[in-house]
């Protein structure tokens, strides 16, 4: 993760933007979604449209992606991508797409770890560490009493917090799977442990 945000080298305020992008082009993200056949190796892949857009209409799509959200900090910032495009000489060259696909790509994942980072529990975190050191993963018992614990500690957070709730948050941030009865870290868990490492993160202390 480190290595890709450095590569980039664009300054951090594009976590803000690519944040923002998510939310104002929402609604354009939803259709692609729902013309999505699948998600391949290769790329993602769509249903075609019953009727091929005009050049026409795509400049009115463009104009109106570029007209939904506007202001000079984004104006600033977009300048400053096209300056270190030009510096390493990637205007009008076809590698110009894959540096633009990795720096979004790296983007939404540090986005995704910070909001998880924001909501996690001490004991959450010492469960990952501890699957990570299992390469054949943990059964329900072994993970359960890194709960068991915190609630004795934090009996008033726990309250109507129940076990399969504390790991149904690891699950949606795509931290842990479980198969059965055995849970597994994932490459996203893997990754996101190694993001606390470098962006110096100390972790929570409750929980």
């Amino acid at each position: 993760m480190k290595d890709i945000i450095a590569a980039i080298n664009w300054p951090g305020v594009t976590l803000l933007l690519g944040g923002l992008a998510l939310i104002i082009f929402r609604a354009q993200i939803r259709l692609l979604l729902n013309r999505t056949k699948k998600l391949s190796p290769g790329g993602l892949e769509t249903y075609d449209t019953q009727q091929k857009g005009t050049s026409t209409d795509t400049k009115a799509e463009v104009d109106k992606f570029m007209s939904s959200y506007d202001n000079p900090v984004l104006l600033e910032q977009e300048a400053a991508i096209r300056t270190d495009l030009t510096n390493r000489n990637l205007i009008g060259s076809p590698e110009n797409e894959k540096v633009l696909v990795r720096a979004l790509a790296a983007t939404q994942i540090v986005l995704h770890f910070e909001r998880a980072y924001q909501s996690i529990w001490a004991s959450q975190i010492m469960i990952l560490i501890y699957l990570n050191s299992q390469s054949e993963g943990a059964n329900n018992n072994e993970v359960k009493k890194y709960y068991d614990g915190a609630r004795e500690r934090f009996p008033d957070m726990y309250k109507t917090y129940t076990f399969e709730n504390y790991m149904a948050f690891l699950e949606s941030f795509l931290l842990v799977t479980r198969t059965g009865d055995k849970w597994n870290i994932t490459k996203g868990g893997r990754e996101f442990l190694k993001f606390m490492i470098d962006t110096g993160k100390s972790g929570p202390i409750y929980g």
